[in-house]
């Protein structure tokens, strides 16, 4: 499937266009098409212009460094640009048609003709239409009524918002569109609330950085709605002589999942409309500060299936890198340092180097202790810490039977291994949302009527009542 299929004529970006031209002489003909997932491929009829000739077609990815094609297109009249180009395809024959082809990582497309310089390429706000997150905005900003056989509607429009985010800024705008809005009689008439965010860096940014924008407000969205459905395609503004808008593809992994449902979430934006620069904000800082302690979860969120090994290892592991970043150095630490010392002062010379290398991490906690820390520090209602301490312990326990043993280290059934592991996994991938929210500044008794209130309360309950965190006694009171 396409989100762009069409032809037209394409060129090198320093060509010059004669004047009163749309293209110059130098231009091939050729189809552009843009998968969904944001595959770029470009398969011309001919071959642009080298010092080469024809055989520029067998080219390699080095000879493309730093090149850019420009292209109109027949049908719509729109100016493309591809960028980041390798060799794809083509054909070289001394009796009939050589030509050539072209993967591109990048692709901006504009309603207007290209005239800025490659190198002074840079945006200032990058624009993400919310379709698809309704759900999540819960507007609701047109009001019907029905009286008799009167129907009326009235639409309240809703202002701009902005946000300071650390020196840059965001806006929310929102709009209206629909069907049948003008004066007369009508068949039908829809109307429908839209919205986008609109980015604003400190400093014009180039397309790398403003791709990392892009990705770390599709992993923020991720986070609030609980769900792996993707932004839409953005769009970056270029102010050069004059402002220039271009819709911004590339190569990314899309999930299959559909748009969110505004029952299973757990926020809204009406809960965050006050605070939502500064959830973003400590996203930012957090996701810079933390690493793979946010990154691993998330790399578990991207709608693509692997191993229940590899979830449960993953989670671990990133919780584990989330207790190293977070926690200084303790008391009981400091007395195991000084210990460690006096012993290796008493032993033999000969056998002191290894000692002290078998007592190098003697002081740093166990795996069990940095789970329940991180864990237990959360707020979570109904959840003593003795059972979480248990929990974490096993968690500790099957972690290290993947790691040195493969399946559990005294043997048994691999079925009952793999449905131990799925079971903490869930619960653990739950507890792990819970900590990034709240890490940015998610309320907690948000937190806890999404967990214990909301739709899918009662499966929830149930995932920490099979690995022993909640009594099945809840159960009951856990039905929405």
């Amino acid at each position: 499937m396409t989100v762009l299929e069409e032809r037209g004529v394409f060129w090198w970006h320093d060509d010059e266009i004669p004047e009163n031209c749309f293209a110059p002489p130098s231009s091939v003909p050729g189809l552009l098409k843009i998968g969904k997932d944001g595959n770029i491929t470009l398969d011309l009829d001919g071959y642009l212009p080298s010092d080469k000739g024809a055989w520029s077609v067998l080219m390699e990815a080095a000879d493309c460094e730093g090149k850019i094609i420009c292209g109109l297109l027949r049908v719509t009249d729109r100016r493309v640009m591809l960028l980041k180009l390798t060799p794809q395809g083509g054909r070289v024959s001394t009796n009939g048609l050589s030509y050539s082809g072209y993967h591109a990582s990048q692709c901006l497309v504009s309603e207007r003709a290209l005239h800025e310089q490659s190198d002074d390429f840079s945006f200032y706000a990058l624009e993400i239409d919310l379709t698809g997150f309704e759900g999540w905005l819960r507007l609701g900003s047109s009001e019907v009524s029905v009286v008799g056989s009167t129907i009326s509607v009235k639409h309240e429009e809703i202002n701009a918002i902005e946000y300071e985010i650390g020196e840059a800024k965001m806006a929310i705008k929102f709009s209206v569109s629909g069907d049948g809005l003008s004066d007369g009689r009508k068949d039908h008439v829809e109307i429908r609330d839209n919205a986008s965010i609109i980015f604003y860096p400190e400093t014009p940014l180039g397309l790398d950085e403003m791709q990392n924008k892009f990705l770390w407000l599709d992993d923020i969205f991720t986070i609030l709605t609980d769900s792996s459905y993707n932004l839409t395609w953005p769009r970056l503004r270029h102010r050069g002589s004059r402002e220039t808008r271009y819709r911004w593809f590339f190569m990314r992994s899309l999930s299959k999942e559909s748009a969110p449902e505004y029952y299973k979430m757990p926020t809204n934006f009406i809960q965050l409309r006050d605070v939502f620069g500064s959830i973003v904000a400590a996203w930012l800082e957090k996701r810079e500060e933390f690493g793979a302690g946010f990154y691993l979860y998330l790399g578990t969120r991207r709608g693509m299936q692997i191993y229940s090994e590899h979830l449960f290892a993953s989670l671990v592991w990133g919780i584990e890198a989330l207790h190293r970043k977070k926690s200084s150095e303790d008391v009981e630490a400091i007395k195991i340092k000084e210990k460690v010392a006096r012993v290796l002062e008493s032993v033999d010379r000969r056998d002191k180097r290894w000692l002290c290398g078998q007592l190098k991490h003697a002081h740093e906690p166990s795996l069990e202790k940095r789970i329940f820390d991180v864990l237990a520090s959360l707020p979570v209602e109904g959840i003593d810490r003795d059972a979480v301490r248990a929990f974490a312990k096993k968690c500790a326990a099957l972690r290290n039977d993947i790691s040195h043993f493969g399946s559990h280290r005294n043997g048994g059934s691999y079925d009952e291994f793999l449905r131990e592991l799925r079971s903490h996994s869930e619960a653990l991938s739950k507890f792990y949302h819970v900590l990034i929210l709240h890490e940015i500044g998610i309320e907690p008794k948000i937190i806890n009527d999404w967990l214990f209130r909301g739709f899918k309360s009662h499966y929830t309950c149930s995932v920490f009542v099979e690995v022993g965190l909640l009594k099945t006694g809840i159960l009951k009171a856990a039905t929405p």
